[in-house]
């Protein structure tokens, strides 16, 4: 559904009896209508027939005036303990209505609310009453037999349910697996009953249609199709004599043949008077206007179903065209202002560089031992004065560097080596000073 709503508030029906605003605030405009509407034929008529076109929201329109009459707050925990007490409150076998003020005399019959819909509707009926308030639902198709169908019956007439929900099979015809569920369910005393599709009970000579008139003990009646009313007027008496049982709404089979069969086979515009002034109290079809093209006893009726309409008078909705939503108004154009260039600037002026600081030399440091020693040139009595430095391998203290010349062996080394060659009687300083590899003579003694 569109998530447009119609207005801030909850919808009033009548004293007492309100669509509450948790529900209300998400109708549009036209279902906010066909509630009102439904309400008042309801009350006036005992029935009506919910004919908009599809995706107008038949279902939320109905779920929203069960919702009203069921005297319903639309704040889940305040429903939830409603329920709970309603149940507590209950006798075995009394069928009651609401257990809030004003949802029990306006359900009509004091009973729950019975829905007959194909077996494909059901489980949409069941999504739409979940998403849209909390309801004491009883499903009878997700029975898996017999008995436990019969057992959620009993809990029904135990006034455990609100809305009943069950298929047209189930409903209207004494299968094997249904048994005597037909005659239970018609002996019940119902608040109000729904019909689903209501065209398909259309035929006055078939066992569903026999079946469903067989239904009582209700309070009223309402019969939803997205079906254009059928152009055969005989089809049209048997759905509305299904929703409206009042003596003097609707007149007698034969005259009602005789009265307005002529009138549509003519389709004249002259002919129109009549089947409009009949059918305006209690059939509500609203939809777009390119539906209303063909034949049909709502086009002879001029009931032109017009989805933006909200009035309330059906006829007087048909006869205005609808029209487009005002447009927003335009907005000023400011005038147009020149356009100015932007001022050039000037280049900013940079002050001028300083000159540099002239920087002394550092003088290298030299020890005092260092610039005093002889350098090997001066030792070797070349003629090119080298600042000398300290040798890095210098393991004597002679400033020498001892990688290029190795040092003179001490005491200790000489002791040393003589007691691991003692026969060859070769010195440290003959090792020393020998290349490596290189034999003495005294290595051959």
């Amino acid at each position: 559904m569109e998530v447009e709503g119609g207005g801030g508030g909850a919808l009033a029906l009548a004293p007492g009896v309100e669509v509450p605003p948790p529900i209300a605030v998400w109708l549009r405009p036209a279902q906010r209508a066909g509630v009102t509407l439904l309400y008042n034929a309801l009350m006036v008529h005992g029935g009506a027939i919910l004919g908009d076109g599809a995706g107008c929201g038949k279902r939320v329109v109905v779920v929203a005036l069960l919702a009203a009459m069921l005297g319903k707050t639309g704040v889940v925990p305040k429903d939830e303990l409603a329920l709970r007490a309603r149940s507590r409150a209950r006798g075995t076998g009394t069928l009651g209505g609401s257990s809030s003020s004003g949802g029990g005399s306006s359900s009509g019959g004091g009973g729950p609310v019975l829905i007959m819909a194909p077996p494909g509707r059901v489980a949409e009926w069941a999504a739409e009453l979940a998403k849209w308030g909390v309801f004491a639902v009883t499903d009878l198709t997700a029975a898996a037999n017999r008995d436990s169908r019969l057992a959620a019956v009993e809990e029904v007439a135990r006034g455990e349910a609100e809305v009943v929900l069950v298929s047209h099979a189930l409903a209207t015809r004494n299968t094997s697996s249904g048994g005597d569920l037909v005659a239970t369910l018609q002996g019940m005393a119902w608040g109000g009953v729904v019909v689903d599709e209501v065209g398909s009970f259309h035929n006055v000579r078939a066992g569903g249609y026999k079946a469903a008139r067989e239904y009582e003990r209700c309070g009223w009646w309402v019969g939803v199709t997205s079906e254009r009313l059928p152009s055969d007027v005989e089809a049209v008496w048997s759905m509305l004599s299904l929703v409206l049982r009042r003596p003097g709404d609707l007149p007698p089979r034969p005259d009602f043949l005789a009265t307005y069969a002529p009138r549509v086979a003519a389709a004249a515009p002259a002919a129109a008077a009549a089947p409009r002034k009949f059918l305006a109290p209690f059939v509500i079809a609203r939809s777009r206007p390119d539906d209303d093209a063909g034949g049909g006893v709502a086009a002879v009726a001029g009931v032109k179903r017009a989805r933006s309409c909200d009035r309330a008078d059906v006829a007087e909705c048909a006869s205005t065209p609808p029209t487009a939503p005002p447009s927003p108004p335009s907005m000023p154009v400011p005038p147009s202002l020149p356009v100015v260039p932007p001022p050039v600037l000037p280049p900013p002026v940079l002050p001028p560089l300083l000159p540099a600081a002239p920087v002394a030399p550092v003088p290298p440091v030299v020890d005092a031992v260092e610039a005093s020693a002889p350098t090997h040139s001066q030792q070797n009595g070349g003629g090119v004065s080298l600042k000398r430095v300290k040798p890095l391998f210098d393991l004597d203290g002679d400033d020498d560097d001892d990688s290029l010349f190795p040092p003179a062996p001490t005491a200790a080394a000489e002791a040393l080596v003589a007691k691991a060659l003692p026969r060859r009687g070769r010195s440290l300083a003959a090792v020393a000073r020998a290349p490596s590899g290189t034999p003495l003579a005294s290595d051959f003694d």
